[in-house]
């Protein structure tokens, strides 16, 4: 498996392709989200198809804002920020230290949290493909768009 998203990369089409080539009778398979791997973890808490504008609202300099219920956008435009003001991760940041990851981690692997994102991500595919306009594009031109739910779930098998 190869797992990324599309925040800041731009050969997503090219790795489908190379990942579609057999080696020793075997294909990779690509776990998928955009805008960022932030929109699976949203998935976790409600049905969501906003397509955010970036994944952390930043500076001049590239340094993030930190966005929240008090500063930056409040997650009108970005999604950590909408992560912060709108779940249960108010202190979510893309880099946790031990702790914070952990408690993240119990939280996003709740049974009743981790049914929600299984359920939201099929969800979601199945409003791109009831939508005209988004259901015969590549899932990498999609925005939002997941499939990491399939990842995870064969993992838990």
């Amino acid at each position: 498996w190869a797992v990324f998203d599309m925040d800041g990369h731009s050969h997503h089409k090219q790795a489908y392709e190379k990942a579609d080539e057999e080696v020793n009778g075997k294909k990779v398979q690509i776990g998928f989200t955009s805008r960022s791997f932030e929109h699976w973890l949203l998935l976790h808490f409600e049905k969501n198809k906003t397509p955010f504008t970036s994944s952390e609202c930043k500076d001049e300099h590239k340094k993030t804002l930190g966005c929240n219920t008090i500063q930056g956008c409040k997650g009108n435009t970005c999604l950590v920020g909408y992560l912060r003001c709108h779940t249960r991760l108010s202190n979510y940041e893309k880099s946790n230290d031990a702790e914070s990851l952990k408690e993240t981690m119990d939280l996003l692997l709740s049974p009743d949290n981790l049914k929600a994102a299984f359920d939201n991500a099929e969800w979601l595919r199945t409003e791109i493909k009831n939508d005209e306009a988004l259901k015969n594009k590549p899932c990498f031109e999609l925005n939002p768009y997941t499939d990491v739910d399939l990842l995870v779930k064969r993992l838990i098998e």
